[in-house]
C-alpha cells in the first residue's frame, strides 16, 4: 500500500503545476464530491496516488477494498464508476496538455477532445486557472498549425454552443432567447456583420446594444471574453496581436497583477504543557498532524491527510 506522506511530497515537488491544477480544478472536484457522497468515501488520497503514479487504474478496486474495508463486489462497482467518471477524464486532460512530440494522443484524438470542450464545457474552460488556459491555448495553436481547416469546426461549435453564460435573456428577432454562448455570438453578428472586429466594436456592442445595456458588470465581462474568443478563432491568425506566439490567446484571459506572498510559516504541534504526564503519542500520527497544518482547508492534500489521520485513530 502506498504511503500518503511520500505521495504528497511527490505531488507537491515533482508534478508539473498544470497537472496539480487539473487535479484540483472545479470540474474534477465536482465529480469527486458526487462520487464521495454516492459511496461514502474520501477520494483525495486516491487522486494523489493516481496523479503521482503510485496507483494504476487496474489497482483502484483493490485499493478501495483494502483502504475502506469494502466487500469485493462493492469495491469493483465503485472502482468502475470512479475510473469512468473521474480518473480517466483526469488522465485524458493530462494527455491533452502534454506537449511532447511523441505523446500517445493523436491529432484526431486531440480534435475530439477540443470538440467536447467547445460543445459543452466552455464555461468550465473559461473559469480555469490561467496556467491551464495558457496550456490549452498552446494545444489549440498546435492543432491549427497542423490542420488550419479545424478553425472552421471550432467556429461552428461556438455558434451552436447552448451553455448559458448570462442570466439575462436576449431579444433576437423579437423573441426572448436564453443567454447562451451561441445566442450572444449570433446577436453580435446580427449587429455588426461578419467582418473583422476590434475592441471598439466589442465595447460599443456591450455598452450600447439593447441586449448589452442590461448586463451586470460581471456578465458583461463574461460576454466580452466569449466574443473575443469568437473573433480570435474566426479571424485567426490575423486576429493575433503580434507575430510572437507568446502573445497569442485563443481563449482570452486578463492577466492579474502578481502579488508576492510571504511563505506560510510551518506550525508545529508542541507537546502538552501540563503537570500531568502526557500519554504515549504515536510519532506517525504527530507527523501527520504537523503536515495537516501546512495546507488550507478543502485542499486535496489536507483532505488526504485527514483521511489518513482517521485511519490511524481507528487502529
Amino acid at each position: 500500500m502506498p504511503i500518503i506522506e511520500q505521495a504528497i511530497d511527490k505531488y507537491q515537488n515533482d508534478l508539473p503545476e498544470e497537472i496539480r491544477l487539473i487535479c484540483e480544478s472545479e470540474r474534477i472536484m465536482t465529480v469527486k464530491k458526487e462520487l464521495e457522497e454516492r459511496y461514502g468515501l474520501e477520494l483525495s488520497p486516491l487522486i494523489i496516488f493516481f496523479a503521482v503514479g503510485d496507483i494504476a487504474l487496474e489497482e483502484v478496486s483493490d485499493f478501495l477494498e483494502n483502504e475502506y474495508n469494502l466487500d469485493e463486489a462493492t469495491a469493483k462497482t465503485a472502482a468502475q464508476d470512479i475510473e469512468t467518471s473521474l480518473l480517466k477524464p483526469l488522465n485524458e486532460r493530462v494527455d491533452f496538455i502534454n506537449e511532447h512530440p511523441d505523446k500517445t494522443m493523436t491529432l484526431d484524438q486531440e480534435k475530439v477532445f477540443v470538440e467536447n470542450i467547445f460543445k459543452k464545457n466552455l464555461n468550465a474552460e473559461l473559469n480555469e486557472d490561467l496556467v491551464l488556459i495558457d496550456a490549452t491555448n498552446r494545444r489549440l495553436f498546435s492543432i491549427l498549425g497542423r490542420d488550419l481547416s479545424f478553425q472552421k469546426r471550432m467556429e461552428q461549435l461556438l455558434y451552436e454552443n447552448d451553455e448559458v453564460v448570462t442570466e439575462q435573456m436576449l431579444v433576437i428577432d423579437g423573441q426572448k432567447q436564453k443567454g447562451t454562448i451561441g445566442n450572444w455570438i449570433k446577436d453580435f453578428i446580427a449587429k455588426h456583420g461578419s467582418q473583422s472586429y476590434d475592441s471598439v466594436s466589442l465595447s460599443a456592442f456591450l455598452i450600447n446594444s439593447e441586449n448589452g445595456k442590461g448586463l451586470s458588470e460581471e456578465e458583461r465581462k463574461k460576454v466580452a471574453r466569449v466574443l473575443r474568443m469568437y473573433v480570435n478563432i474566426k479571424f485567426f491568425p490575423d486576429s493575433m496581436p503580434s507575430d510572437n506566439p507568446k502573445d497569442w490567446q485563443m481563449i482570452p484571459y486578463e492577466v492579474p497583477v502578481e502579488t508576492i506572498k510571504a511563505p506560510a510559516e510551518k506550525i508545529k504541534i508542541e507537546a502538552p504543557k501540563s503537570s500531568e504526564k502526557p500519554g504515549p503519542t504515536n510519532p506517525g500520527l504527530l507527523e501527520l498532524k504537523n503536515m495537516l497544518l501546512q495546507y488550507p482547508a478543502g485542499s486535496l492534500e489536507r483532505s488526504a491527510i485527514e483521511e489518513e489521520i482517521r485511519n490511524f485513530e481507528k487502529n
